[in-house]
């Protein structure tokens, strides 16, 4: 940011000055951003509508699947899913599960995780387009499950491809990109930060991928009550990510956020 107003001869503060109150209007660049920033971090509500938006809208779906996943540096080992049967088709029994191994991670024991995932997202896909229904599949920030994905999957060329057209398609939605081209809070934009606005909690202490990390360790080792314990920390972890990505959504779709002008922080 410095480099771009410095390129622009914007050296100090006072230069800033020089800009025309519409110049704040640069939609897109990070000047723009860093307004609408500054005001809701300094507002009192949780939350604000972006300028330019008039309705905040949500991709709803019959059958909406919740997924989150845990990995360790050496790979995945769980895929949870929460399911939602909004239209109450009864075709997908619903609920939390998740598809993981307490194993020691190798690279046998991640794509055996993931078959039995893919095999059962699979199914529910298949299931959802005979009956006609609407499916969504929600992560919070895509590029940490795509990444994955298509990393289990690339020696694998009709797995890959079946990969890419689910996180290419309207199904795959990446639930935070919703948030942030509608809403604005001024701070992070993490999981763990927007789920408590929306009045979510964990149930587990702690929650976050760094402790999920060294847990894992102890979750994996021969001394069964500790193992037992950290185990279902981290099932009750994934379990609060993907309810939380759930609560989010319908705590954008039933409140009325108010405004956040850009004309207002023009002004000031």
């Amino acid at each position: 940011q410095i480099a771009r107003l410095d390129a622009r001869g914007f050296v100090t503060a006072a230069d800033i000055l020089r800009l025309d109150p519409l110049t704040a209007e640069f939609s897109g660049t990070w000047l723009a951003e860093a307004i609408i920033g500054a005001h809701a971090a300094l507002g009192s509500e949780p939350a604000y509508v972006r300028p330019g938006i008039d309705i905040v809208s949500v991709p709803r779906a019959d059958v909406e699947l919740d997924i989150d996943m845990e990995n360790t540096f050496n790979g995945v080992y769980m895929w949870g899913i929460h399911v939602t049967d909004r239209s109450n088709t009864g075709l997908v029994p619903t609920g939390y599960q998740s598809f993981h191994s307490w194993e020691p991670m190798t690279e046998q024991v991640e794509r055996d995780v993931f078959n039995r995932f893919w095999k059962w997202l699979r199914n529910v896909q298949t299931t959802c387009d005979e009956a006609g229904a609407s499916l969504c599949a929600y992560v919070w920030h895509e590029p940490a499950e795509n990444a994955q994905l298509l990393r289990v999957t690339k020696s694998d060329p009709l797995l890959h491809h079946e990969v890419e057209a689910l996180i290419e398609s309207e199904q795959w939605v990446d639930l935070r990109q919703v948030f942030l081209t509608q809403l604005a809070t001024g701070g992070s934009t993490g999981l763990k930060a927007i789920a408590p606005l929306a009045g979510f909690s964990w149930d587990v202490a702690d929650p976050g991928g760094a402790m999920s990390m060294v847990y894992h360790g102890l979750a994996v080792s021969d001394d069964a009550d500790v193992a037992l314990h950290h185990r279902a920390w981290l099932t009750g972890y994934n379990r609060g990510d993907v309810l939380a990505t759930l609560r989010i959504r319908e705590w954008m779709e039933t409140t009325t956020f108010p405004s956040l002008h850009l004309e207002q922080a023009q002004s000031s």
